[in-house]
């Protein structure tokens, strides 16, 4: 609640009190007040000795200037996941019911679409993970000798960004839903590489463009099961020219769980979301083989996430 009123924005600078709260934000000040003391309560808030609300270091992480908000994770919380994860036994008892699905009665891309609102806060809320992953790819591996990159599902542009202003000889193209690749095109237009860079709309599960020597699967996969995944490789593979390369961007999970690994809860959220799954090496080498290509190479670039970079070529 606090997060979706902008509380800890309002009190940033100096505490308030609940009356000023709750005119500027046009609420019946008796509740507001409830809600606050509630806050208190649970250490999110402290309360003043003339009366006035104060941050605590747990609300500031809600402020929604910080680059460590935790302002759109908080928000998605109450009004996404909560309710998905609801569902988690229905999706244990029958696989093919994704718990998301079953609490919002649409798919979660949809959904997103339908609440444009939601749709940026989850975009946001990704930012961090993509800058992170898109640094560890130009930082550890090479793609030097390419000269049209295609980054299939690549969403608001980040990735492409990286490659772009790393690799100033590449030209890149853009591949994502309609509604996705508008966003990409002012990213990357701001960052003066729009000239270097074609935007295309449509379904990577349909068709792929062709033309490209590399093309970049980056945390694509783990969204779909098996059928899908192969469904999706296979409309690359018929895309790319012989010697063209494709290349994995995921979280791999290990052989045996040595410890707590942030790539086990991915894969559970995958079950609540989606149909996906998180995966070992040996599932998309498998995977990979499965639709044609042959797998050439593969490297940890982020050891923390286990992700890695998993190279594989259409045979000549």
């Amino acid at each position: 609640v606090i997060a979706k009123l902008g509380i800890a924005d309002l009190l940033a600078d100096e505490p308030k009190s609940s009356a000023w709260l709750a005119n500027e934000l046009e609420l019946d000040p008796t509740q507001l007040h409830r809600i606050l003391l509630g806050c208190v309560n649970a250490g999110l808030l402290r309360e003043t000795e003339s009366g006035h609300f104060a941050t605590t270091p747990a609300t500031k992480l809600l402020e929604s200037n910080r680059p460590d908000s935790l302002l759109d994770n908080a928000i998605l919380t109450g009004e996404v996941w909560y309710m998905a994860w609801q569902h988690l036994l229905d999706g244990v008892q029958n696989p093919k019911h994704i718990p998301f699905e079953l609490a919002f009665n649409t798919d979660f891309y949809t959904h997103l679409t339908q609440n444009s609102d939601l749709g940026t806060h989850f975009n946001q809320f990704m930012q961090s993970a993509m800058v992170q992953s898109a640094q560890a790819f130009v930082n550890n591996y090479d793609i030097s000798n390419a000269r049209v990159v295609v980054d299939i599902g690549g969403g608001n542009g980040t990735l492409l960004e990286a490659v772009l202003k790393k690799y100033t000889h590449l030209n890149a193209m853009l591949y994502d839903r309609p509604d996705v690749v508008q966003e990409a095109e002012q990213r990357l237009a701001d960052e003066n590489l729009g000239n270097r860079c074609q935007y295309v709309g449509g379904d990577f599960t349909e068709s792929i463009p062709s033309g490209a020597d590399v093309y970049i699967l980056s945390r694509v996969l783990h969204n779909w099961s098996d059928e899908y995944s192969v469904q999706i490789l296979r409309k690359c593979y018929a895309a790319m020219q012989p010697g063209a390369k494709l290349l994995i961007l995921e979280q791999v999970l290990p052989p045996k769980l040595q410890a707590a690994m942030p790539v086990i809860k991915v894969d559970l959220w995958m079950m609540v979301m989606f149909q996906g799954k998180e995966r070992t090496q040996a599932d998309y080498q498998l995977l990979l083989s499965s639709a044609g290509f042959d797998v050439t190479n593969s490297q940890l670039i982020v050891n923390e996430s286990n992700l890695m970079v998993i190279e594989a070529q259409k045979p000549s």
